[in-house]
């Protein structure tokens, strides 16, 4: 499931953001599935020792995590959507993310990691996040 946030910050042109590797990584879980919980595992435990998990990663990740940080966009201009066939991030990440937003529009395609290029809902709800974004900037 591709986790994308288009929001647009009031200093700003449309930011996308993602989870970060650290966050993928923290946050497969069970019910993820096994797939995702050896792929963590094995991962998590070369990049422990290469140091590239860890408390110190941790603090480096923080800088580009949307789930570390409070969102400072106003919440009319949050927008998530997400692949129900991705697997490189699932829908609890996803979820995750509209929980930490406070529970913006949503939306959800049929499709993997890119699939929303092909996604005629997906650009409906672009579209319509950009157009009231943009509306309600200029209102301002």
């Amino acid at each position: 499931m591709t986790v994308t946030a288009l929001s647009r910050p009031p200093t700003a042109g449309t930011a996308i953001t993602a989870l970060a590797l650290a966050d993928l990584l923290g946050h497969w879980s069970a019910a993820d599935g096994p797939l995702y919980r050896l792929l963590a595992t094995r991962i998590a435990r070369l990049a422990d020792t290469s140091g590239v998990l860890g408390p110190g990663a941790d603090e480096v990740h923080r800088v580009v995590s949307p789930l570390a940080m409070e969102c400072r966009v106003p919440f009319e201009r949050r927008f998530i959507f997400a692949g129900l066939a991705d697997r490189m991030s699932t829908f609890g990440h996803a979820r995750r993310l509209w929980l930490h937003w406070d529970r913006p529009a949503f939306e959800t395609y049929p499709g993997g990691h890119v699939g929303f290029f092909l996604s005629p809902g997906v650009k409906r709800f672009v579209d319509e996040a950009l157009r009231r974004s943009y509306t309600s900037a200029a209102a301002a």
